[in-house]
């Protein structure tokens, strides 16, 4: 598979990207030719950055705001970070993306160099890191509820401001945490959403994830050791593949028992305030 992606990535960049009537000019090497396809796809990607970016100063306040409703000592944990270190996909990841999407090589594909910003939904992208598996599924309360028409009355601010300037599909998030055994076939835990801007091309669509600290730490782990090897086709041992669902499993696991101590904590000091 690795090597049909590797040769539809060639035919994209030596006849799909619009060199021009003649052709790719044919004093550049191949791999400046690919350098100069990789470029034109990051400047493609400034749409996506700023509508990105207008999006997260849009979810600040709405944090702020789930702060502002918690008790003292809850307030200070409720939060990590928001995570905008990959807030746009690179152009290596697009190029391949495009590639796999091009499922049959004889005919056009159907993402190419002119239509890819309004191809993908997660062009742009950025998570929301929470401490507890609770405070998820606050999060994503909160986010629903701003583009549930039942209850508008009850919208804050920042809610409010949210549904003016962007729309959810399907008006809520996935729901990739509570899936079944029978159904899980990777070990990413999240809830994700996909937005997008009101009034403005729909090539700007961000994809939004709402994670724990360990959920994250898995990812990260899970893309360096087997994500990124499998995506330049560097064999991955099936046994290390089980090996970290295992370990998004036992995480899982782990996720479930803070909440429940948090719980039982916050009961105990309930008397206390």
């Amino acid at each position: 598979m690795t090597e049909q992606i590797d040769r539809r990535k060639n035919k994209l960049i030596e006849q799909v990207f619009p060199w021009g009537k003649d052709g790719h000019p044919g004093d550049l090497s191949r791999n400046r030719r690919r350098q100069h396809v990789l470029g034109h796809l990051e400047r493609g990607t400034g749409p996506a950055r700023a509508t990105a970016v207008a999006l997260l100063a849009l979810l600040r306040p709405l944090a702020e705001e789930l702060r502002s409703n918690l008790r003292g000592h809850e307030a200070s944990r409720f939060l990590h970070r928001f995570d905008t270190s990959h807030i746009v996909k690179s152009p290596e990841s697009i190029l391949e993306k495009m590639a796999r999407k091009w499922k049959s090589i004889e005919g056009p594909p159907p993402v190419d160099f002119e239509n890819f910003g309004t191809a993908f939904s997660d062009l742009g992208r950025f998570r929301i890191v929470v401490n507890f598996l609770s405070d998820m599924d606050l999060f994503k309360l909160r986010l629903e509820e701003a583009f549930d028409p039942r209850t508008r009355a009850r919208l804050g601010l920042a809610q409010t401001n949210l549904k003016k300037q962007f729309s959810l599909d399907n008006n809520c998030l996935e729901d990739a945490l509570n899936v079944s055994p029978d159904k899980r076939n990777k070990g990413e835990r999240c809830f994700k959403g996909v937005f997008r801007p009101r009034g403005k091309v729909s090539g700007s669509a961000i994809e939004v994830q709402i994670v724990t600290v360990l959920q994250e730490a898995w990812d990260k782990k899970d893309h360096y050791l087997i994500y990124e090897p499998r995506r330049v086709g560097i064999p991955v041992d099936p046994a290390h593949e089980i090996e970290m669902f295992s370990m998004s499993e036992l995480l899982y696991i782990a996720d479930l028992t803070f909440d429940r101590l948090k719980t039982k904590v916050e009961m105990s000091r309930g008397g206390d305030e």
